[in-house]
């Protein structure tokens, strides 16, 4: 009797305020799953951002190359290598690292290189480019009596574009850098194509990534 007052007194129907009860125990079922599917959505995407946070730190430093001359040859001889003149990748390991408060480096890639031509005249001449060459491979080795690593190539450019002052070479950052600079390194070169009819000179950049 007690129970039937109430609906009663606040003008519903037993029916009615069973079916309102119902209804919200309904709605905050729904909104119990739905912050369960929310929490389950948003936790892998936590997970990854924590994980990635984790990941290895890794930093890019940058070494001119020396200005190189290739002699022209109006025979327009045969072009045995790109690089005249080797160089050395002068990188302090230990000085950059200190210099950015991280541990010691655990691996380090060639991530970036590139050439352009110097002391173009102006006007330039039409021979001002890269048309002499077609093929460009570069290769890290160590400058070490005796060492057992080998030489392996870390850049090319397989087809020269015509007309080019300047050239990008795709890098393979998979090659580590760090055994080879530790023990005094030497990147030279191999090339396909001919001598320029006129002395032509260029210089670049290289960058390396280093891992810690």
């Amino acid at each position: 009797m007690r129970n039937r007052e109430q609906y009663v007194k606040t003008g519903m129907s037993r029916t009615e305020g069973m079916s309102r009860t119902e209804g919200m125990s309904r709605r905050e079922s729904l909104r119990t799953c739905a912050t369960l599917a929310v929490g389950l959505y948003v936790a892998p995407s936590v997970v990854m951002l924590a994980e990635s946070g984790c990941g290895a730190l890794s930093f890019s430093v940058s070494q001119p190359i020396p200005e190189q001359k290739i002699m022209g040859n109006i025979l327009a001889g045969v072009l045995g290598a790109f690089l005249p003149s080797p160089f050395a990748l002068q990188i302090n390991l230990d000085q950059e690292t200190k210099a950015r408060g991280t541990g010691p480096a655990d691996s380090a890639g060639l991530t970036g290189l590139s050439f352009q031509l110097t002391n173009i005249p102006n006007p330039p001449r039409s021979t001002d480019n890269f048309d002499f060459v077609d093929r460009i491979e570069l290769f890290v080795e160590s400058t070490k009596s005796g060492t057992t690593l080998t030489k392996q190539k870390v850049a090319d450019l397989l087809s020269v574009p015509k007309g080019a002052t300047k050239l990008t070479l795709t890098c393979y950052p998979e090659v580590d850098l760090v055994p080879y600079i530790k023990e005094g390194s030497r990147i030279s070169s191999a090339a396909v194509g001919r001598l320029p009819a006129n002395d032509t000179t260029f210089d670049g950049l290289v960058t390396i990534l280093i891992r810690v």
